[in-house]
């Protein structure tokens, strides 16, 4: 018997020593085929032709797990931002309900709203507004033909966040607004071919600030514009001018006129510029001179921090028995919490685990990892639902990484145990 080896020669097993082996197991979404960072997959497999994974279009970790006696969710980073699914910003406490058969609602506003009719004076006209603050955010609701001269003096109103508002979404469609009086009341553009409803968001209280995200992308002269109800060709156009324009954004000309456009494709075509397929709001095509300057209207990004918790589901690793009352829940691996957070990432705490009897001991073959926000809703959804991307490099720097605890079951050691008995 060796002095530095405390064991009998004629027994592998050393004093004390556990038969399972914990293992820390790494996984990116970035390595994965899925361009999703709250959806994706992982094969534990080997390449028996090279060893490695270098000709697998897939995530791979090349080593076999089997006996798995428990599996643990130990750290979940996720990205901190995401982009929104609503086209504008969510303002909470906040109801609109139509006065009559008109086009004109009247806001009515949730305990700890702040809501102030004001009108802001420039000789010799005068140009009512609506001032809402809420616990995060503080706007300006002005007409279309009055937020340009109050965004010129947005120091009238003491805040430097301020946003002016003149657009607002309501069942997915782009509102301009035409008009406010000082008893809180705001008047919509009616398209009849839309039709507007008598309530906005009752249960909800929210309002939905169509063109807080908006943004100038370009100025450009008339000459290189042709413009029909249908496609927008753009002539001369900055390679990265749209690199932020996905499909289903509302985009708008400075031409004086409430004429919108939602993009649903591009194309560059053969003469080098490039076509904006669009369903127009308007009845007529928008007549353009002089300086043309596009306006985007952007979908904004959802904090992730704002969530109360997330669900991670990591099929085919299942709950056997029913474990939540939302009977859409039971398939879920565990839950994670928002923890600390940096500039761009989220880290989620929790641990989820589960353990399996000897009798129901468990390999890895594949994994296939969902993340799903407080509301059970999948964040997957937010891509999913948004096909056609006009910058496919967009999502590229945003990913998922999980890091997973897995314990062993050595057989051999314990069948060695076991004989030593």
């Amino acid at each position: 018997m060796s002095a530095n080896f405390p064991f009998q020669e004629n027994i592998d097993v050393f004093a004390g020593e556990k038969a399972e082996k914990e293992y820390w197991i790494k996984i990116n979404s970035k390595d994965a085929t899925s361009t999703s960072p709250f959806n994706f997959s992982v094969k534990f497999t080997m390449n028996i032709a090279t060893g490695k994974n270098q000709y697998l279009k897939e995530a791979i970790i090349e080593d076999k797990y089997q006996d798995i006696k428990k599996i643990e969710v130990s750290d979940v980073i996720i990205p901190r931002f995401i982009p929104n699914d609503i086209l504008g910003l969510v303002f909470d406490g906040v109801n609109l309900i139509k006065i009559g058969d008109t086009s004109s609602y009247l806001i009515s506003t949730y305990p700890g709203i702040n809501m102030r009719c004001g009108v802001f004076s420039s000789a010799p006209n005068t140009y009512p507004y609506i001032k809402l603050i809420n616990q995060k955010d503080c706007v300006i609701l002005a007409s279309i033909t009055s937020s340009p001269i109050l965004s010129d003096d947005l120091s009238t109103f003491k805040y430097k966040e301020l946003k002016m508002i003149d657009h607002i979404t309501i069942n997915n469609i782009v509102y301009p607004i035409l008009d406010i009086s000082s008893n809180n009341i705001i008047t919509l553009d009616d398209y009849t071919v839309k039709g507007l409803p008598n309530i906005i968001l009752p249960n909800e209280a929210s309002l939905i600030m169509a063109n807080y995200y908006s943004n100038n992308i370009f100025t450009t002269d008339i000459g290189n514009f042709s413009i029909t109800p249908k496609t927008i060709t753009i002539n001369g156009l900055p390679s990265n001018a749209l690199q932020t324009m996905f499909a289903s954004n509302i985009i708008r000309f400075t031409d004086g006129t409430n004429n919108l456009y939602q993009i649903v494709s591009k194309y560059t075509d053969v003469s080098g510029g490039t076509v904006l397929i669009s369903t127009g709001y308007g009845d007529e095509p928008i007549s353009l001179s002089g300086d043309i300057t596009m306006q985007l209207f952007g979908y904004g990004s959802r904090d992730m921090i704002d969530e109360r918790i997330f669900y991670i589901e990591m099929d085919p690793f299942t709950p056997v028995k029913s474990s939540a009352t939302d009977s859409s829940l039971n398939k879920m691996f565990g839950v994670l919490f928002p923890s600390t957070q940096s500039k761009n990432w989220l880290y989620c705490s929790g641990e989820p685990h589960e353990a399996f009897l000897p009798r129901d001991l468990r390999k890895l073959d594949k994994i296939t990892f969902t993340i799903y926000d407080s509301n059970g809703i999948s964040l997957n959804d937010t891509f999913k639902n948004r096909p056609g991307f006009l910058n496919p490099n967009y999502f590229s720097n945003m990913y998922t990484t999980i890091v997973l605890k897995v314990e062993e079951v050595d057989k051999t050691l314990v069948a060695k145990k076991n004989e030593k008995k």
